[in-house]
C-alpha cells in the first residue's frame, strides 16, 4: 500500500520536481549579490559576500524543507557506473563504495538499465519522419 503524498502548497513549486529550477534560482540570487558588491566599489571580503548570498537565499526560500541528494547532478553517471559493477559486486558493496542506501543503489540500477535499453533500442513508437 502506497503512503499518501502530501498535497502540494499553492504558489510553492514542488519540491520533488523543482530541485534543479531552485538550484539554478539560487545562481541567479549569488550572481545578483556578487554583481551588486563588484559594481558598488565596495572593499568586500568572500565571508561578507557569502553572508550575502545567504541572507539573499534565507529571504526567498525562508520556511521551506529542502533535500539536495549527495550525487544530485551526477545521476546518470551514477546509475551507470553501479549498472556496470552490478554483477561484479554485492549490492551492499556498492553501497558502500558509493556512501549510500540500498535502495539509492537499487533505484540506480533501475536507471540504469533502463539508459543501458534505450541506448541498445529503438523508440518503436517514436513519430516517424
Amino acid at each position: 500500500m502506497s503512503r499518501p503524498s502530501n498535497p502540494p502548497v499553492p504558489g510553492q513549486p514542488d519540491s520533488r520536481t523543482s530541485l534543479p529550477i531552485m538550484l539554478e534560482d539560487w545562481q541567479r540570487l549569488s550572481a545578483a549579490v556578487i554583481r551588486e558588491q563588484l559594481t558598488d566599489g565596495k572593499e568586500s571580503t568572500p565571508e561578507a559576500i557569502s553572508k550575502l548570498i545567504v541572507a539573499k537565499i534565507t529571504d526567498e526560500y525562508g520556511g521551506q524543507q529542502i533535500y539536495i541528494p549527495f550525487h544530485f547532478t551526477r545521476s546518470n553517471q551514477a546509475a551507470e557506473a553501479v549498472f556496470e559493477c552490478w554483477h561484479n559486486s554485492t549490492p551492499q558493496d556498492i553501497a558502500l563504495q558509493h556512501k549510500q542506501s540500498l535502495q539509492w543503489v537499487y533505484r540506480m540500477y533501475k536507471k540504469g538499465r533502463k539508459l543501458a535499453m534505450q541506448s541498445r533500442q529503438a523508440d518503436l513508437f517514436a513519430a516517424v519522419p
